[in-house]
């Protein structure tokens, strides 16, 4: 798989930790965290690739995608996201989400949502809300 804007992070919990605490924390970017592995999230973490990258023509750097191919390991920093109580219960059953330039939980985008490209311009456009002049 070739990716442009993509970080997957480690397979080991401490440094997938201090990997996904850096994206989220230290680099000024809209973030679609895609959890999970699989065909299925492959594709998903193919597709978000592509719209991220086309949104980088109009906001250079600013869209990136992570990807946590075990979810598991970033239990407690998922538990500690700013954001609405409704988008937060989703993130447990949620493959992906959004998160803004102040780090705050935007959009979650469910298993049993078809995750396209619609869908996925949609949950990083909600990041980009505050962004866009």
């Amino acid at each position: 798989m070739l990716t442009t804007n993509t970080t997957i992070l480690s397979a080991t919990k401490s440094q997938a930790v201090e990997e996904f605490h850096h994206w989220v924390h230290d680099e000024p970017v809209i973030l679609l965290v895609i959890l999970g592995e699989g065909p299925e999230v492959e594709t998903l973490v193919e597709r978000a690739d592509k719209v991220a990258a086309q949104l980088s023509k109009s906001f250079p750097g600013l869209p990136h995608v992570v990807w946590a191919r075990d979810p598991a390991q970033l239990r407690e920093d998922l538990a500690e996201l700013d954001g609405p109580a409704t988008l937060k219960t989703k993130l447990a059953t949620g493959r992906a989400f959004a998160l803004n330039l102040t780090d705050k939980l935007v959009d979650v985008i469910q298993a049993n949502e078809p995750a396209d490209l619609v869908r996925i311009f949609q949950a990083l456009n909600k990041a980009l809300e505050r962004v866009a002049p």
